[in-house]
């Protein structure tokens, strides 16, 4: 029973691993896949935020407009009046004749208590008293086409998209016109 005094020697070199690879890489590619898998988590944490922690989206959606151009804030495809511009201020006038630019035929605009009845020698169209962004103009809306004319009178102004405006006639308040 004679023992050996010094115990093996271990030895430091793991050796290859079961799937063949040294313990090096082993170690470098659980930490790549930790890095990965963490990266991704913090990703869809990120995509996912205002759902987990909605906040006060108020704020937000009151700057938007701010941001907006005239054009972008004003749907395409707006044909109802809008409900804080819905009449003539008191005092203003409701009724206009002049004559249109084109071939000099008559035009009247008259408030019916709904709406604007815009006639152009024999047609009648009827338009959508709408917010003006000109405290001094009226404007309203038919079927995308937009009307603008001062409120004391003038200059007649028509736009498809309220950027590019054209002459479309004048106007005087039908008091003043009879005189």
């Amino acid at each position: 029973m004679d023992q050996d005094p010094t115990p093996p020697q271990q030895d430091n070199d793991p050796g290859p691993q079961a799937n063949g690879n040294p313990g090096v890489f082993t170690k470098l590619n659980g930490t790549i896949a930790g890095i990965t898998g963490l990266v991704i988590a913090l990703g869809g944490l990120a995509a996912t935020w205002d759902r987990i922690f909605p906040g006060d989206k108020g704020n937000v959606e009151a700057a938007v407009p701010a941001q907006l151009t005239n054009a972008e804030a004003v749907p395409a495809d707006e044909t109802a009046a809008d409900p804080t511009a819905d009449e003539p201020e008191a005092g203003d006038p409701t009724s206009y004749s002049g004559q249109l630019v084109d071939g000099g035929k008559v035009l009247t605009i008259e408030w019916n208590g709904d709406s604007w009845d815009v006639t152009a020698g024999d047609d009648t169209y009827s338009y959508d008293d709408t917010l003006s962004p000109d405290e001094t103009r009226v404007m309203a809306v038919s079927g995308g086409s937009y009307l603008r004319w001062p409120i004391a009178g003038g200059e007649v102004d028509e736009s498809d998209d309220k950027i590019k405006w054209k002459t479309y006639g004048s106007v005087q308040p039908a008091a003043e016109a009879a005189q």
